[in-house]
């Protein structure tokens, strides 16, 4: 702002500021530091392609879009005016051409971890189930205060009960895209161990979940058949678990995991229903669990991206 103030023709300047106020989230002030630049060098790629970022943020996807493109246009090889176009794409539900403009990013510059971050994000949201299921979970948060309000509104339960199970449905979607994208020849090579790894186990919850509480109706035992939902219902802590950007974080929720773990072996052991019921509650009923723990544990500040 101070050069600006000593020579306000600086394009360069006006980027700089633009830069600036995308880092603090100050999308409106970008919106104006990009356009006053523009006025100044309007064949800027750089500035149309901060100019489309903040659009993107302020939900202005048509802009975006429009402004994107036209970065693209006056820069092909600019991997910035790429990423822009695949960021406003991925904000207008085209998660096709979204993973194509990240993978142009990638090719022009193959150490870019966010842009392959975000490609895997664009290819996840190829599956139609998984995009549906992933926004039902991202519109009912169900933050962990949510839980002070039982005591005073009871019948709410039935909404946590709604909300768990949305939340576990879409991480068995999660985990599904996940394994299949890890076990395709094109894409393997986008997922790391850990993030694969995952995916199997939490698929593999779900399929003896399922053959637990076959044989426990078979045999007509309802602890054995609880304790399959039971087993099904660890999908959630393990995704959650895996999802924590704090190490702390991760190790707290693995450690309720293997709690979880050693209620379904107990409610077995003892012919219990009832605990297996409790496992069952409390393993979907992780999401609160990890809103706390997140809460106190914040994963640490990542640097920004282009």
């Amino acid at each position: 702002e101070t050069s600006l103030a000593h020579n306000p023709e600086s394009a360069s300047t006006w980027e700089l500021l633009a830069r600036a106020h995308l880092r603090l989230g100050q999308y409106r002030q970008v919106v104006e530091a990009a356009r006053r630049g523009l006025a100044i060098d309007p064949q800027e790629s750089d500035l149309v392609s901060l100019l489309a970022m903040a659009h993107v943020e302020l939900g202005e996807t048509e802009q975006a879009r429009a402004a994107a493109a036209n970065a693209v246009r006056l820069d092909p090889e600019s991997e910035t005016a790429h990423l822009a176009y695949g960021h406003a794409a991925l904000a207008a539900g085209d998660a096709k051409t979204a993973a194509a403009a990240f993978r142009e990013v990638l090719r022009l510059d193959p150490g870019f971890d966010p842009a392959r971050d975000l490609l895997v994000t664009a290819l996840k949201r190829r599956n139609p189930l998984y995009r549906i299921l992933s926004n039902l979970r991202g519109r009912f948060l169900g933050g962990w205060r949510m839980v002070l309000l039982l005591p005073a509104v009871p019948p709410l339960v039935a909404v946590f009960v709604l909300i768990a199970v949305l939340h576990w449905a879409a991480w068995v979607a999660e985990a599904v895209t996940v394994l299949r994208l890890a076990r395709a020849k094109a894409t393997r090579l986008l997922f790391e161990g850990v993030e694969a790894r995952v995916a199997l186990a939490s698929c593999a919850l779900l399929a003896a979940g399922v053959g637990v509480l076959a044989l426990g109706i078979a045999l007509g035992q309802d602890a054995l058949g609880t304790a399959g939902a039971a087993v099904m219902a660890l999908v959630t802590p393990v995704q959650e678990a895996a999802h924590t950007g704090s190490a702390r974080g991760r190790r707290v929720l693995y450690g309720w995991t293997g709690l979880l773990v050693v209620a379904i072996v107990a409610s077995v052991a003892l012919g219990s229903t009832g605990v297996a019921l409790l496992a069952v509650y409390a393993g979907i009923g992780t999401i609160w669990v990890a809103a706390g723990v997140r809460r106190f544990s914040p994963a640490p500040e990542r640097p920004p991206g282009r």
